[in-house]
């Protein structure tokens, strides 16, 4: 580029291949965790200015990021790459998260030991999903400008896989396989109950995890060909990305922002007569969702380990039980879902329960 930098673009026949530098212009991943006092524990809060391609106002010429975004918009071509040498998919945010949540937790992983989940969400701040702002951003300004057909290829991980942008963000083929002791990450996190990558890939469905590469065909302005290959010539996986009649992504701005806490049934409810009473929920998305029942003090009586859900409507029955097994007192109880989606957002509602002995 005009100013020296590594990063730029170039054109092969009907595609513009973006060329990111992710080392360079980035902040410290570990300024987007902060202590917080209060709790005792790390949190995961980047503020706004938390960049990978822009971190650092202070030089001179045209951001990384601006120059991408007056480039993308700019480009005519049916198809644009952009390279990126970490992934990109939006849904190893819920790894931070999980990790931040969990945090004083040890985990045993099979040939790598154990450890503490804390470090494998300071591990996963190294990718887009570190910086939030830079990937909310990108997302909004393709999503905009009506900016059709972007495919995002990465790697670092030392392992492969593809998503076709629905948990990704943007369809993104991951090849970072060449060479090196595979990691078997998508393995691992597809094990944790992650499964973001819809196209498969070095997982415990192909169980192959031998060294591998990204082969790319464009197939005109029809659609990209996305493939894994192995060193050995077998195809691993395989996607097949069609033209977009509108932009190849998701805006995070523009998803549901509310989820839907139902009235519990019945209600009031008495154990004695009833196996529990149901309490409903809509969720607008895939997400994280823990449930605690207070009494009107304030004390917890009764909790349920965080699970993950899928988007629509589920319930939870609750039996009168408190967390020792025993029957709670008759009285009135506070129900609170709360619920932290693959951006981070978190809601939470409550309803009154009224318990009958």
């Amino acid at each position: 580029n005009a100013q020296g930098g590594i990063w730029h673009k170039f054109t092969c026949g009907n595609a513009d291949v973006f060329m990111l530098d992710t080392r360079s212009q980035r902040n410290p991943n570990l300024d987007a965790f902060v202590y917080n006092p209060v709790t005792d524990s790390i949190e995961f809060a980047p503020d706004e200015s938390h960049s990978m391609l822009a971190g650092y106002s202070d030089l001179p010429g045209e951001d990384q990021m601006d120059w991408l975004l007056r480039e993308l918009r700019a480009s005519t071509a049916d198809w644009k790459f952009i390279v990126t040498t970490v992934p990109f998919n939006r849904g190893l945010r819920a790894v931070i998260d999980l990790s931040v949540a969990l945090q004083d937790s040890i985990v045993f992983v099979p040939d790598y030991g154990s450890g503490s989940l804390l470090r494998v969400g300071l591990g996963m701040a190294d990718k887009w999903v570190g910086f939030p702002a830079d990937q909310e951003r990108l997302l909004q300004f393709i999503d905009d400008n009506q900016i059709k057909n972007v495919i995002m290829l990465s790697g670092d991980t030392h392992t492969a896989a593809i998503d076709d942008g629905r948990n990704a963000g943007l369809p993104e083929l991951m090849a970072g396989a060449l060479e090196q002791s595979n990691s078997r990450l998508v393995l691992l996190l597809e094990l944790f109950g992650f499964n973001i990558w819809n196209g498969g890939g070095q997982n415990l469905a192909s169980g192959n995890f031998n060294d591998a590469y990204g082969r790319v065909t464009v197939f005109g302005a029809d659609s990209v060909l996305l493939e894994i290959v192995d060193e050995f010539g077998a195809r691993v996986a395989g996607k097949t990305i069609r033209a977009a009649s509108g932009t190849a992504v998701t805006s995070i701005a523009k998803t549901p922002g509310s989820f839907q806490l139902l009235q519990s049934f019945p209600n009031p409810f008495s154990p004695a007569q009833q196996p529990g009473t149901i309490l409903r929920y809509e969720l607008p998305k895939p997400s994280y969702v823990d449930l605690v029942i207070y009494d009107l003090t304030g004390r917890r009586v009764r909790s349920l380990p965080t699970i993950w859900q899928q988007a629509g409507m589920q319930q939870f029955r609750w039996d009168g039980r408190d967390t020792a097994g025993e029957f709670a007192a008759s009285g009135v109880y506070l129900m609170r879902v709360n619920l932290t989606d693959l951006q981070g957002r978190q809601q939470s509602a409550t309803r009154k329960i009224v318990l009958l002995r």
